[in-house]
């Protein structure tokens, strides 16, 4: 979303050519694909539409019709999960759905990975281009987190045995997406390499919360058939102080638009001073930057545990890990 955004913003206001290798409509995708529920064009139907599709064509991919030996297909795994502990942070079709990928680049590994390595040049290509390519290195310290494991499914077995099996595969497959997102963002959007980097990683934790809680309150107000456990989940989620404040009050959505658009004309009589990411925060939010980011700290780490007990509920005795076997 960054990457895509600032080379879109550039190219409009300073005329830059900036060139990068990846698929344009490819990285559109992306950059939409991280606004989850909240996006205008697919809307909740589409976007569980588009999983549904995704589901089907890498099933293909790993069941292909003209297999032999389809009496080995107990054997056979379409569904990869990665897991801190016992917490899902991404599968292979939420990863798929995140890079923007469509059901035909998932229809073979070869599109599948070459699209993956196009988005993430580009996405190096727009790094060196702000940073230096000398200087990338500088900015990669990272906090580390718990070891990642590794674990392979079914993805008919997978999908309806999380969240209490109250949604269908694909409904799934996008609340589990979210929820990964969730614990990626929380866990590892984090540095202490430069004053910038720590700025830019409170903006990720900051945009991400948002859309999170857009898209559960949009499919909270939605036709999607509830069951018990969801409406439970939901409420948590959504009923927290400062999520229902960010929910409710438009400054919110303000300062949300002027970090993804790079657009702060609105604020031109109301920063005082210089322009800098906390007088920007200030002047949207009524907040210093000390107290937002303690706001959305807390949130984010409330919400991402929310939402992997929900993910985690068992639709039948053992849940998700009685249906996947570790790889490592």
């Amino acid at each position: 979303m960054v990457a895509y955004e600032a080379k879109t913003h550039f190219e409009r206001t300073e005329g830059w050519n900036l060139a990068v290798t990846w698929d344009d409509d490819v990285a559109a995708a992306s950059r939409t694909s991280g606004k989850f529920f909240e996006d205008n064009r697919r809307l909740i139907q589409g976007v569980a539409g588009h999983f549904e599709d995704l589901i089907e064509s890498n099933h293909g991919t790993f069941f292909p019709r003209d297999r032999r030996a389809p009496w080995l297909d107990l054997l056979r795994d379409d569904l990869a999960v990665a897991t801190q502990g016992r917490v899902p942070l991404l599968t292979n079709i939420g990863g798929h759905y995140l890079m923007g990928m469509t059901a035909d680049h998932v229809a073979s590994w070869e599109s599948a990975g070459e699209q993956a390595f196009l988005l993430a040049r580009g996405i190096g290509n727009m790094a060196s281009r702000f940073v230096g390519a000398e200087e990338i290195h500088q900015h990669s310290n990272i906090l580390n987190g718990p070891e990642i494991s590794w674990w392979d499914g079914k993805s008919k077995k997978c999908f309806p045995n999380i969240l209490a099996g109250e949604f269908d595969p694909a409904m799934s497959a996008a609340l589990i997406t979210i929820q990964g997102t969730c614990v990626i963002t929380e866990q590892y959007a984090r540095t202490r390499c430069c004053t910038d980097c720590e700025s830019a990683a409170l903006k990720h934790r900051f945009v991400l919360l948002y859309q999170i809680l857009k898209s559960l309150d949009s499919l909270n107000a939605s036709t999607v058939a509830l069951g018990p456990i969801a409406r439970q989940y939901l409420t948590t989620a959504l009923e927290a102080p400062f999520a229902a404040e960010m929910l409710a009050e438009r400054r919110y959505r303000q300062l949300r638009n002027g970090l993804v658009h790079l657009g702060f004309a609105d604020l031109k009589d109301r920063v005082e001073g210089d322009w800098t990411f906390d007088s920007m925060i200030r002047a949207y939010s009524g907040r210093d930057r000390d107290v937002l980011e303690g706001l959305v700290d807390v949130t984010l780490r409330d919400l991402a545990e929310t939402l992997t007990a929900w993910v985690l509920a068992p639709a039948t005795r053992g849940g998700l890990f009685r249906v996947l076997r570790k790889k490592s």
